[in-house]
């Protein structure tokens, strides 16, 4: 598994919509160069904030795919790859890393409030597609927290 530098400055971005409901690229890659002139080194995109509860599989992919084409070589790229359907998750993951993503964020599974060990089992089921797992804790919306391990 690749092995990734999770220091600095990452933003959790937002994915903006046009008045047709389609994701606005334009608007996305003047908020995404606004940020690296801030400093940001990495974004995470498709997360809560990018609202990717609102998109379907294909328009995730597609967002992947254009930012990857835009920003692989200038920034870090975490892939939100949650979603309610386990086999959606796996298949976004799995594009992330083709496309060029350098890792990809979880959060528990979804709704159906998982046991320690589900959560285990789904998580190692998505790092074995080989792209560093970062692990999103949002108790309030998932219904299960991630308690530090001791």
């Amino acid at each position: 598994m690749k092995q990734i530098d999770w220091s600095g400055v990452f933003s959790a971005v937002v994915t903006p919509f046009g008045a047709n409901g389609d994701i606005d690229y334009g608007a996305l890659r003047a908020h995404l160069d606004r940020l690296l002139g801030f400093g940001v080194v990495g974004f995470v995109v498709s997360g809560s904030t990018g609202e990717y509860y609102s998109m379907t599989r294909e328009e995730r992919q597609d967002l992947f795919r254009n930012v990857a084409g835009e920003y692989a070589e200038r920034a870090t790229l975490i892939a939100g790859t949650s979603s309610l359907n386990h086999a959606d998750t796996l298949a976004l993951t799995r594009h992330a890393k083709e496309v060029g993503f350098d890792g990809c964020m979880l959060l528990p599974p979804i709704y159906c409030l998982p046991t320690k060990e589900e959560i285990k089992r789904a998580t190692r089921e998505v790092a074995e597609i080989g792209l560093p797992v970062m692990l999103y804790n949002n108790p309030a919306r998932v219904g299960v927290g991630l308690p530090p391990a001791r």
